[in-house]
């Protein structure tokens, strides 16, 4: 229909007024089916009528200043109507398309405000059927939808008479942010229309959950720990050191269970529960993450996994922090034709290496070779775990060089034609000197030990002792490591815990033609010095190889 056309059918029925009128104006009607108006008829077409009023039916028009009157001959609005005007029951839904339409229906009469049908007589109050959800934490700020009928804008909610915050309201539900309550346990809940009419429900504040205990409270990821306290509500969630745990399951208002998860970093994490209603407590340092890594050959001992490397590896660390750490390097050599001793490995020994999650490449040292035919042997390789770096054992001195090389422990001096030899110097907190040529042929000096330093030889035609390794139990049980190989001519024989240390080589003997002996594998013992006299042996003792151990508590 046109702007300023009023449709008018049969039986003078108006469907629309938009009239615009004045002075000036006539108004304009589309007819459907006749119209007469001041004498004339005007069928099916449009008619324009004289400004200011016309009749129709006995009913007069009036249009002026741009608003339209039935039955008045002063329109103050744009439609006054002197008489009644009778409103359909058309029972159709609420639409945004017919928002602002009134019907007359089972008595009442309501208005579309877009969405209901609001009765404008005689209201009834409102009717809450529930509120969802139906608790909430005791320190408020819970978002509830409360549903029922009869709601009214500008209604009051109030909880547990605390007035709460309306962010919303429908005929049928209302938004709204919880109060904090006053105590914990199950509250009115009141909803007032603006003509005092209300209804009522009920919410419960819960209280807050605190936590106790936790246990274990320490290990590493993907243990199973109990956590125990009071207020947990089922479908609570767990975190520890702000990372979700795994498995979480409701035992009861005091219990619940989980599964650690993976942490980046070692020590003291703070264990979170918060519950559905968002209400939480933390157990500040709760649970303790130890170390976790793989790699090596890993056993438990105790209280303590241990990864020990005799070769060289990775020790992929997944929770880091503190760890105990053995590294021996590979233990010296003895040279050929009257050696002394090779030095021990160097040995370090850190209660408290720090790791973090990554990979570690391993290093574990070789060994060094024997020497042949008057021949030096070779010191020891280098043993690494990150940082830390342990130096090889020196190779020994011998009938042609009579001095021993430094190394993690120094070579002993080899019997050098009468002459007197000197020992290697050890690396400074590794290992010790080698001991010296006893100033007669044939009578090599102890490889120095990470203990202590070899003993010289002597004139007593005894070869020097190797000097002592140094123990540890970091493997689980008690042990020494890098241990120098005693000297050739009668070289004292090294022995597991005795003087030479463990692995040290073995001894030459002029009277039994009893040879010397490698260090022991994985020790870092040195080898021990060769037979010189009556027969010259052509080879002297290979090094034991080192070893990485690391442990951490389990």
């Amino acid at each position: 229909m046109k702007k300023g056309t009023t449709k008018l059918a049969a039986g003078l029925m108006l469907y629309c007024l938009g009239l615009a009128g004045g002075a000036a104006s006539a108004a304009e009607f589309e007819v459907l089916d006749r119209l007469s108006v001041d004498g004339y008829s005007e069928f099916r077409g449009t008619a324009a009528v004289p400004s200011g009023g016309f009749s129709v039916g006995g009913s007069t028009f009036i249009v002026k200043n741009g608003n339209v009157g039935i039955g008045t001959t002063e329109p103050a609005v744009s439609l006054d109507v002197a008489g009644g005007i009778k409103a359909g029951s058309v029972a159709s839904t609420c639409a945004p398309g017919i928002a602002g339409t009134i019907r007359w229906m089972n008595s009442h009469l309501s208005v579309c405000n877009g969405t209901d049908w609001r009765q404008l007589d005689n209201q009834p109050p409102p009717a809450v059927s529930s509120v969802n959800p139906a608790s909430g934490v005791i320190s408020g700020g819970n978002a509830i939808t409360i549903s029922g009928s009869g709601f009214n804008l500008g209604l009051e909610v109030f909880i547990g008479g605390v007035a709460a915050t309306v962010s919303d309201v429908t005929g049928s539900q209302i938004a709204v942010i919880t109060p904090p309550g006053s105590g914990a346990g199950a509250k009115e809940v009141k909803v007032i229309n603006t003509d005092g009419q209300y209804g009522v429900s009920a919410f419960t504040y819960n209280p807050l959950p605190t936590i106790s205990t936790i246990s274990p409270a320490a290990g590493q990821p993907s243990v199973t720990v109990t956590i125990a306290g009071t207020g947990f509500i089922s479908g609570a969630g767990v975190t520890i050191g702000n990372v979700a745990a795994a498995n979480v399951a409701w035992v009861s208002a005091s219990q619940i269970t989980a599964t650690t998860p993976a942490n980046p970093s070692g020590g003291a994490k703070d264990v979170k529960v918060t519950n559905p209603d968002t209400g939480s407590a933390t157990l500040t340092g709760g649970y303790t993450y130890r170390v976790y890594a793989t790699g090596g050959t890993e056993s438990v001992s105790g209280a303590y996994r241990i990864h020990t490397f005799t070769g060289s590896g990775t020790l992929t660390v997944a929770t880091g922090g503190n760890v105990e750490v053995l590294v021996v390097a590979g233990g010296g050599g003895s040279s050929a034709f009257g050696g002394g001793g090779g030095g021990g490995g160097g040995v370090i020994i850190n209660s408290s290496y720090a790791v973090i999650q990554s990979a570690i490449t391993v290093t574990v040292g070789a060994g060094g070779s024997a020497g042949v035919s008057a021949g030096a042997g070779s010191n020891g390789s280098n043993s690494v775990f990150g940082t830390l770096t342990a130096v090889g054992g020196g190779t020994s001195g011998n009938d042609a060089i009579g001095n021993g090389s430094l190394g993690g422990s120094g070579g002993g001096a080899g019997t050098w034609a009468g002459n007197t030899g000197v020992g290697g110097a050890g690396t400074a907190a590794q290992g010790n000197a080698g001991g010296n040529q006893g100033g007669q042929i044939e009578k090599g000096g102890g490889g120095g030990g990470a203990g202590s330093a070899g003993i010289a030889g002597n004139i007593n035609a005894r070869g020097g002792d190797g000097g002592a390794g140094r123990e540890s139990s970091i493997s689980g049980s008690s042990a020494y490591y890098g241990g120098g190989g005693g000297g050739g001519v009668r070289g004292s024989a090294g022995v597991a815990g005795g003087n030479a240390g463990s692995g040290g080589g073995g001894r030459g003997d002029d009277y039994n033609s009893i040879n010397g002996t490698s260090g022991t594998a994985n020790t870092g013992g040195g080898g021990g010095g060769s037979q010189g006299y009556p027969t010259l042996v052509a080879s002297g003792h290979a090094g034991g190889s080192g070893i990485v151990i690391v442990r951490y508590q389990y």
